[in-house]
């Protein structure tokens, strides 16, 4: 497909339109039928209208309705002189144009949302009222992980409320914004500041002690981290005390473990509460299985079921893979195994950190690259360095000029710009470069490409940012 979706359309194998751009199809499934409008030729006011047209040109429909939706469900949605209704497959009306406004059924669905005047509810597929009642508006409440009906907002004083499928209240209109419904069937709405939690029926989740819910809504389900004053616990989705309000803090390791802190010493608890490692860590990582430990302000590497794969020996380390990590000593970083505790990168005075397939060691004036198995790439004495070794050529700068080399450290223009010079993917192997203030572009050689002249408007290297390397 090519170009915008309303300027697309379809053809056959000969070239010849059978959809031309433009073309509504009334049903996906029938899709000889087009909605079509057409200009009235009418004594006053112009007016257009819609019907429906067969691919031959003759009517299913002749033009007599202001709007027509697309077939969905069993229905299409049509207005006329601002009343809305609905037609079957055959154009025929099933609904009458009553309404003042109604909503499509959702899959599914044998009932959908309308208005008439100062009335609002759901209606059937006969078009009688299931439910009535007065507010300023309604419309359905439609799940986000399946499009399925599960009740309706309504809005009174502009607040918004919830009713499940026959109109009974689960919770009264006082939010300023429609009530989310999570796929493990929670309510979620946003008071204030704060998220509030409900169960599937409109009663509250109100956790012991007055605390509260500490989550994004429904990107946290439960089981739900719970505050109540300065200290924290955990509760299901039942509003079920799983702990006690005891831990001084809880981070998610994953759905199922925390990382938790008591009495100033960090540890791990299960889904149930218990401790799959006790509390006597200065600090614990949210690694698993491999977890960063601190003990009398060492790190080491610890496995799930509390033994050392490496004991506390470290001043700052940070796992690389499930195999390797980084490891500060004595002013010196380097990659180690966890597995037999030989070096991959020697340790050497300058950071470390991991960039894409590699690994980036930097110190005052120099920058080297080296695999993630320790093999030397790149050793360049040079004061910055780019990361992005798909590019091919790496800006570097060095005495305030920049240049590029290859991927194995061979200068391939010499550093003679004062600005970054970058080749990327979306500029088509050229770079731009400045020229006695001008943009000029330049080949992977440097050379002056034919035909491409200077430009007075700056171009964009997409040089990007530069990241800090850092082992805590």
């Amino acid at each position: 497909m090519i170009g915008a979706p309303e300027s697309t359309g379809v053809i056959d194998r000969n070239g010849q339109w059978i959809e031309p751009p433009g073309t509504r199809i009334f049903d996906p499934d029938q899709r000889s039928i087009r909605i079509v409008s057409r200009e009235i030729l009418r004594p006053g006011p112009k007016e257009t209208l819609s019907g429906l047209q067969r691919s031959d040109g003759s009517w299913l429909v002749k033009p007599q309705f202001d709007r027509v939706n697309p077939f969905g469900n069993g229905f299409a949605r049509v207005r006329k002189d601002g009343k809305t209704g609905f037609i079957d497959r055959d154009g025929q009306v099933v609904i009458p144009l009553v309404f003042d406004e109604a909503w499509p059924f959702a899959p599914g669905s044998d009932r959908t949302a309308a208005r008439q005047a100062r009335t609002v509810g759901a209606i059937d597929r006969t078009g009688a009222w299931i439910f009535q009642m007065e507010a300023r508006g309604i419309r359905p409440a439609i799940s986000s992980d399946g499009g399925m009906l599960y009740g309706w907002h309504f809005e009174r004083r502009e607040k918004w409320g919830l009713l499940d499928l026959d109109g009974h209240v689960l919770l009264d209109a006082d939010f300023d914004q429609p009530v989310q419904r999570c796929a493990d069937g929670h309510l979620v709405i946003v008071k204030g500041s704060q998220w509030l939690y409900f169960k599937s029926d409109g009663i509250p989740l109100q956790p012991p002690q007055d605390g509260q819910i500490l989550g994004s809504g429904c990107a946290s389900p439960p089981p739900y981290v719970v505050k109540a004053g300065e200290k924290y616990g955990l509760m299901d989705g039942d509003g079920k005390q799983i702990t006690p309000l005891e831990f001084d803090a809880l981070v998610a390791v994953t759905s199922e473990i925390w990382n938790a802190k008591r009495d100033g010493k960090w540890g791990r608890i299960g889904l149930d509460g218990h401790w799959l490692i006790e509390p006597k860590f200065e600090n614990l990582s949210r690694g698993n299985p491999v977890i960063i430990a601190t003990k009398n302000a060492k790190r080491g590497f610890l496995k799930a079921d509390e033994s050392w794969l490496i004991e506390p020996r470290f001043d700052a380390a940070r796992l690389l893979d499930s195999e390797t990590a980084f490891v500060t000593t004595d002013g010196a970083t380097g990659v180690i195994s966890l597995r037999d505790q030989t070096w991959i990168v020697a340790p050497r005075r300058a950071t470390m950190c991991e960039i894409p397939y590699a690994v980036l060691s930097q110190s005052e004036g120099h920058r080297a690259i080296f695999s993630r198995k320790g093999q030397t790439w790149i050793e360049s004495n040079v004061d910055r360095l780019g990361i992005d070794l798909e590019a091919g050529l790496l800006p570097f700068s060095k005495d305030g000029k920049w240049g590029l080399m290859d991927t194995a450290g061979k200068i391939a223009i010499q550093p003679i710009y004062d600005e970054q010079v970058s080749f990327r993917p979306t500029l088509y192997g050229i770079a731009w470069i400045k020229r006695d203030g001008r943009a000029c572009p330049i080949d992977r050689h440097g050379q002056d490409i034919p035909g491409m002249a200077c430009i007075e408007k700056s171009r964009s290297n997409e040089s990007g940012g530069y990241l800090r390397c850092a082992i805590e």
